[in-house]
């Protein structure tokens, strides 16, 4: 360091730590901000699958009345076409 007295040496050293305990913080706050980001996602994780979860179980319900459905319409269809045949006869 050519041409520099012990002051600026003192100096600059001093900035240097200055910069590195900004830089200690600033690391720190990421560490925690990507740590609440992960806590986020986790829940969101979960929610997400309680969604699909429930979307699974609405959709089985759904396809077992629609069976109900049908079986019940082919039972309608026969008791009337059993009618039909009585009351023509």
């Amino acid at each position: 360091m050519a041409g520099m007295n012990e002051q600026d040496i003192t100096t600059l050293v001093m900035k240097s730590n200055q910069l590195l305990v900004e830089q200690a913080a600033h690391i720190k706050w990421i560490c925690r901000t990507l740590e609440e980001m992960k806590s986020c996602d986790a829940d969101l994780e979960k929610r997400v699958r309680r969604l699909e979860e429930w979307k699974a179980e609405h959709v089985g319900v759904e396809k077992r009345m629609t069976g109900v459905a049908g079986v019940l319409g082919a039972v309608v269809g026969v008791v009337a076409g059993v009618l039909v045949q009585v009351v023509m006869g």
